[in-house]
């Protein structure tokens, strides 16, 4: 197989929700998996889920730290030479 990964950053303020789908794969790529990360443990990631349909990845999170960055991303594939 052949991946790449979508990636989108937010930042999210003190007390504060964030919630983003991660770039669509690039033509001819399907989705197959992704996932959610941030730079801090006080922010608590409240829903992640490969969009049934789409090629996106969502992403829910809740800030109860000083301003953080959050990022989603979604692995795309395909085989090669089609």
């Amino acid at each position: 197989l052949q991946c790449v990964d979508t990636t989108i950053t937010q930042v999210i303020q003190q007390n504060a929700g964030a919630n983003f789908y991660t770039p669509s794969c690039p033509a001819g790529y399907t989705i197959t998996g992704g996932g959610c990360t941030s730079n801090s443990y006080a922010t608590r990631l409240v829903s992640f889920k490969t969009e049934a349909g789409t090629n996106n990845q969502f992403c829910s999170y809740y800030n109860e730290a000083l301003t953080t960055e959050v990022m989603g991303y979604a692995r795309c594939c395909r085989i090669p030479g089609r």
